[in-house]
């Protein structure tokens, strides 16, 4: 079998050169028999070098795709000899045609022209002076202006399919770029949604886990609320990391429900995000100026996880502390800013802000446009302000809509 395919590609290989030997053989089996005809139509019997110089001047286009230059000026000169011996001019030149049209097709503009321009007026020149006629001059000039024109056309063509090709592979090469771009961004996405929920829901789990199990013995009260606290706590991440994950699934079926979710957190819930802290042992304030009003879904969301990274980060490094959560809406933008009295360890100057935390935060402000500092506060502890700019009141959707 494998060498059934061996000699299959090897003959698809030579198909080319197969085709280019026939059509040169009957062209020159055409010539010896034109020649062949009996004065003034042919020179009656043809002699050795009659055969020859007519083989010379059709039968190296076999190899016309091999050597298209090369078979042009040995057609030609063959045919110039043919004619400078005398012998009339009862055959056109079809092998300089045949190796004229494979010049123009296959071969750059700036060899092919400069040949064609120095072999073909020779040719006719030299017609002309062995006494040619008017009309055998015309109708040479015809022929290989039409073998000249469809080689030119096939060579247009056939550089206008490589570009075509290159274009495909380039636009190809883009769209595997812009597919990967999709899939990382998407990836660090779904990651920074998974570091916000598990990063905060686990915080408060374990501080509220560790006072239950301190006060389990001496304070029911105290321990089954911080039971209940973690109840509520694991029950709302396990639904924000359902969400997330819900991205990572196969698109459903046509008859299979769509999971339901709660909707996505916003500044609506930072009440409910500081009563969990609170009952994790931090005292926690929130204090708003300006006209609160209601947010864009993405600023929305950014807003809350920055609130809910912050506060997770006192939770893990600043305790004991206490935090206050100031919001403060401008008519074009929101400062969101989080401040608390925590003892910093020696390495809370660089570990929070270099950390993965403080580094979400700051892409998720870049996203909508704003911008994240972080930083030891003037007076003690930590401080992490949120700038986001956003429409004016009356240029919102809903208040559009509304009127």
């Amino acid at each position: 079998m494998r060498l059934i395919r061996s000699a299959m590609r090897w003959a698809l290989a030579l198909q080319p050169q197969v085709a280019d030997t026939v059509v040169a053989a009957v062209v020159t089996c055409v010539a010896l028999l034109l020649v062949h005809r009996d004065p003034p139509f042919g020179i009656g019997q043809p002699t050795e070098l009659v055969v020859a110089l007519v083989f010379l001047s059709v039968m190296p286009n076999a190899f016309r795709r091999l050597a298209p230059i090369l078979v042009f000026l040995v057609a030609s000169a063959a045919y110039a000899a043919y004619l400078l011996c005398g012998y009339p001019d009862v055959i056109t030149p079809f092998g300089a045609w045949i190796a004229l049209y494979t010049v123009a097709a296959h071969c750059q503009t700036r060899v092919s022209v400069p040949v064609i321009l120095a072999v073909v007026p020779a040719l006719l020149t030299l017609m002309v002076l062995t006494g040619g006629s008017w009309v055998s001059l015309v109708q040479w000039i015809m022929h290989g202006s039409v073998a000249w024109l469809l080689g030119a056309s096939r060579h247009s063509l056939t550089q206008r399919n490589h570009q075509l090709a290159e274009l495909a592979l380039e636009l190809h090469a883009d769209r595997e770029r812009l597919a990967q771009r999709a899939v990382t961004e998407e990836r660090v996405r779904i990651a920074r949604e998974l570091h916000d929920v598990v990063a905060h829901h686990m915080s408060v789990i374990s501080v509220q886990a560790g006072l239950a199990r301190y006060v389990f013995d001496t304070d029911r009260a105290t321990a089954s609320n911080a039971l209940a606290t973690i109840a509520d706590t694991s029950r709302e991440a396990l639904d924000e990391m359902r969400r997330v994950l819900a991205l990572l699934r196969l698109p459903a079926e046509d008859d299979e429900p769509e999971p339901e979710f709660d909707p996505q957190p916003g500044l609506d819930r930072v009440e409910e995000l500081l009563n969990r802290v609170r009952a994790a042992g931090v005292p926690a304030e929130l204090v708003v100026t300006g006209t609160r009003r209601p947010l864009p879904p993405g600023p929305d969301l950014c807003a809350y996880r920055v609130v809910q990274e912050s506060l997770t980060n006192v939770l893990k490094h600043a305790l004991p502390a206490s935090a206050t959560v100031y919001l403060h809406y401008r008519p074009r933008e929101l400062t969101v800013r989080v401040v608390d009295d925590g003892q910093q360890p020696a390495s809370a100057g660089t570990g929070p802000v270099s950390g993965h935390g403080l580094a979400g935060m700051r892409e998720r402000a870049r996203l909508y446009d704003g911008s994240l500092t972080a930083g030891a506060h003037a007076h003690g502890g930590f401080a992490v302000e949120l700038r986001l700019p956003l429409a004016p009141p009356l240029e919102q959707p809903g208040r559009n809509a509304s009127r």
